[in-house]
């Protein structure tokens, strides 16, 4: 419990063992900081603490994984598989087995050319299997010879994890993955995710100990090498609902005054109020309140499965709750629900709506079974983009992630992981054999000798074998300690004929995406052999099988292509990835991460955490106009596409500044979701900069970091904190804001009975587009929306910028949100300040700023 002060004695009260207790241990929180290690487990979970205090990161391990099955656990090409009494057709992300014949049994498999594994201790199988109409249906990995492993019989139609182990001492030919399905004739069952990873014995002998839940977590599904990429911790205390502002309106006529307030005039039938949609987990409970001068107002909750289906009436996964204000109430959300819409109008239970004048404040909702009193919204990040890998097997020889003293993140980097997107020269050598090509890219690994361990995968995301010597056969790959990589590419993945070695340009190509075939004829799965009708290319994802059951390509080219696949437009049938290497380095490397957030913190009470990965930080947008609207992330265009397909979108920003003029949008956007806004809203002369979530599966580790736990140590952190919470310049911004100009050290001038603290003083520096303070105020007027002093500086149109700041008296310290705004005004947003509020190594970095030297 924080230390509670006792300010009433009196002369002749008696001094109790408790009270001497109590005072010396107000005396220890004063002079002796206090730890308490936190590790954040992948996903959400609510912390509470006493005192607001930073969260300090301390380091996270990075893990690997590979898919032996590559995209075809996804059965991107249906084409890789084999029926037997079965018929199969892509549903969503599912594929349907319906039994076709008289037989009660059927099977979907992996062809015998296609075995996965060789040499790994044991081998996990894991999938999700719905028996649909079907008895049962199961999966299974075999060496198809005299040894198979089954997971438990599925029915029903609900999704279930279903998994088997795989002892790999039985075999030396590797394993094929079956789908078995029982029933009658034109019954069928649904199978997603399949994944197949080499796993240590210890492992194997923990599984069966495990949950399905803690299983399919722990295994999750990917296509390929895949690593933590771009960890963060997102924080958000004293209400999950943000002011509304943040929220999109539904009619004409909604007038917000205030941060939490809103009002409207509704007359007939009309429906008018405000949404937010926010994640959430399945099964956990919420709390909801609002207050409203009208007893008919009220709070709607729908329940999607995530935020790309949200506002989709065709995807309600639970009928919509009605909520009544002025009276807390909670709701729990179904299972595979990710996300709630929360609507607050004057629509009654049944759509109906009534007419009056409606005014709703405080708005709040909280992950709690308890009623919460009403709170201003506090959100704060850490992330940071970087890659962390591990020895695949077994976990041995993590990258690291650590902070530096200064609260910057940087990596001790073990693995090295290279895209081979056509960026590495390839030799003029080429060698022929039979049905494949030896091909050799130039400068690909550091010279030396041969890494330990390297992994390698191809453009459908499948696994090649590391040699160690002579290459004998397609899909494997080698270096003899030179920078060079030699790697067999076969020439039905090319194109490539038996009698044609390609040139170094057309080497390239393939690695940009491209597969060759005979030209001048229709079947792009005929390959090039000199013939006199020449040579073409189509995208690797461009092929697709026409109706008259001849291989076609959306896209094609009949010159040697030099341009990626990645943003052009066409219909595409597939998933390309490059080829991807991972090896481990003779030498760890140091290596600094550029692009960064920091300055998470608890707030004291509740705080909702969630940490994840596959972040991508303030990226450039390309937004485009289109009619009425401006757009970024569009499928049909792919000049405004992401660098990566988005899962999330979690922040649009103008400049420097966050703006809410903008909707997530679920059509035709590239991954889950796209930018959408009005464009009369859309500034096309302004630079735009998002920051999302990606598609693309990443894995999560542990985060591990520290709390203070008591005044002494929230001081200690404090200090730290307004150092560094707000140094997020990269290595290229910095070095942009050295060659300005540097007005040098000014003093600030104050306002509401603020005053300089004499040993302190509060001064201001610009330098070029980077903004300094240091010093103390005190004793000014401590309320929200207080204006502490004003800059004579101007500012971009909209500019806001929220940042934290330390405020202390007699041995209690917390933090207060401050905001600075266009007008060069520093106020305080939320909280109370108390006696001192100190800025000492506060840095802001703003494009724009002049100085007025008026």
């Amino acid at each position: 419990m924080p230390y509670e002060a006792k300010t009433n004695w009196k002369y002749d009260d008696t001094v109790t063992e408790k009270d001497l207790n109590r005072i010396e241990q107000g005396l220890k929180d004063a002079h002796v900081a206090e730890y308490k290690d936190i590790t954040l487990k992948p996903g959400v979970q609510v912390i509470e603490v006493d005192n607001d205090t930073p969260f300090n990161l301390r380091s996270i391990e990075g893990r690997t994984m590979v898919n032996l099955l590559g995209k075809n656990g996804r059965f991107v090409d249906l084409t890789k598989y084999l029926p037997d009494a079965v018929t199969a057709e892509k549903e969503g992300d599912y594929v349907k087995v319906t039994l076709n014949g008289s037989k009660e049994r059927g099977t979907f498999r992996t062809s015998t050319t296609a075995r996965v594994g060789e040499g790994a201790p044991k081998y996990l199988l894991v999938g999700v299997v719905n028996a649909g109409t079907a008895k049962s249906a199961h999966i299974e990995l075999s060496d198809e010879v005299n040894y198979a492993i089954s997971s438990n019989p599925i029915t029903g139609t609900k999704d279930q994890v279903a998994f088997a182990i795989f002892d790999g001492s039985k075999t030396s030919r590797g394993m094929g993955v079956y789908l078995h399905i029982e029933g009658s004739k034109n019954s069928f069952a649904f199978f997603k995710d399949l994944r197949v990873y080499a796993i240590t014995d210890s492992d194997a002998n923990i599984l069966p100990l495990l949950s399905l839940g803690e299983i399919i977590n722990y295994y999750p599904y990917v296509d390929s090498i895949t690593n933590v990429v771009n960890p963060y911790i997102t924080c958000t205390s004293g209400n999950m609902l943000p002011p509304a502002s943040e929220f999109k309106i539904n009619a004409d006529g909604i007038f917000i005054d205030g941060e939490y307030s809103f009002y409207f005039v509704a007359e007939g039938d009309e429906n008018k109020g405000i949404y937010y949609d926010l994640a959430v987990s399945p099964n956990e409970k919420y709390g909801i309140y609002s207050e409203c001068n009208n007893p008919k107002g009220n709070i709607r909750i729908e329940y999607y499965k995530d935020l790309s289906t949200a506002g989709n009436k065709n995807n309600f996964l639970f009928p919509r709750t009605y909520h009544a204000t002025n009276e807390y109430d909670f709701f729990i959300p179904p299972p595979e629900c990710g996300c709630v819409r929360v609507y607050i109008s004057n629509e009654q239970e049944g759509t109906t709506t009534l007419p009056g004048n409606f005014k709703f404040t405080k708005f709040l909702m909280f992950p709690f079974t308890v009623t919460q009193p009403f709170a201003y919204q506090k959100r704060s990040m850490w992330a940071a983009e970087c890659q962390l890998a591990a020895h695949p097997l077994d976990g041995s020889n993590p990258d690291q992630m650590l902070v530096r003293s200064d609260g910057l993140p940087y990596v001790i980097e073990k693995w090295k992981k290279i895209i081979l997107d056509g960026t590495h020269k390839p030799s003029s050598i080429v060698t022929s054999r039979d049905g494949y090509k030896e091909i050799i890219l130039t400068e690909v690994f550091e010279k030396g000798d041969r890494p330990k361990w390297a992994y390698m995968t191809k453009n459908d995301s499948l696994p090649l074998s590391y040699v160690k010597g002579a290459i004998s056969a397609p899909n494997q790959f080698d270096t003899n300690g030179t920078s060079s990589l030699w790697v067999t590419i076969s020439n039905a993945d090319s194109g490539w004929g038996q009698d044609y070695n390609p040139s170094q340009e057309e080497i390239q190509a393939f690695f940009l995406g491209w597969r060759m075939y005979r030209g001048g004829q229709g079947n792009v799965d005929i390959p090039y052999n000199n013939e006199i009708e020449g040579r073409a290319w189509h995208p690797i994802d461009a092929r697709f099988i026409h109706s008259s059951g001849i291989p076609s390509a959306t896209h094609y080219k009949t010159v040697t292509p030099t341009l990626s696949i990645k943003k052009l437009s066409y219909a595409r049938y597939g998933i390309f990835k490059p080829y991807f290497l991972q090896y481990f380095k003779a030498k760890q490397t140091v290596e600094v991460i550029d692009n960064y957030e920091t300055g998470i913190s608890f707030k004291s009470g509740w705080n909702y955490i969630e940490s994840g990965s596959g972040i991508v930080l303030r990226e450039q947008a390309n937004i485009i106009t289109s009619g009425e609207w401006a757009v970024a992330n569009w499928k049909i265009k792919p000049e405004s596409w992401f660098n990566y397909e988005s899962r999330d979108l979690l922040g649009l920003y103008l400049g420097n500044s966050s703006t809410f003029k903008w909707d997530r949008s679920n059509y035709e956007p590239h991954g889950k979701l796209r930018i959408s806004m009005r464009a009369t809203d859309f500034d096309p002369s302004a630079v735009y900069y998002v920051t999302y979530t990606m598609l693309e599966p990443s894995l999560m580790m542990p985060l591990r970091g520290v709390i203070a736990t008591n005044i002494r140590g929230t001081v200690t952190e404090l200090e730290k904190c307004v150092k560094n919470a707000e140094r997020r310049l990269s290595v290229v911004e910095a070095k942009k804001a050295q060659m300005v100009d540097d007005t040098g050290w000014i003093k600030v001038t104050t306002l509401n009975n603020w005053v300089h603290y004499s040993a302190n003083p509060l001064y201001f520096r610009v330098a070029g587009n980077r903004l300094f303070l240091k010093g103390t105020l005190a004793d000014g007027i401590t309320s929200e929306n207080t204006k502490l002093f004003q800059l004579p500086v101007i500012l971009p149109t909209g500019f806001i910028s929220y940042f934290q700041a330390g405020t202390w008296m007699s041995g209690t310290a917390s933090l207060i949100n401050c905001i600075f705004r266009t007008d060069g005004s520093l106020s305080i947003n939320a909280g109370t300040a108390s006696k001192y509020v100190g800025f000492d190594g506060l840095e802001l970095l703003i494009d724009g700023m002049v100085v007025n030297k008026s």
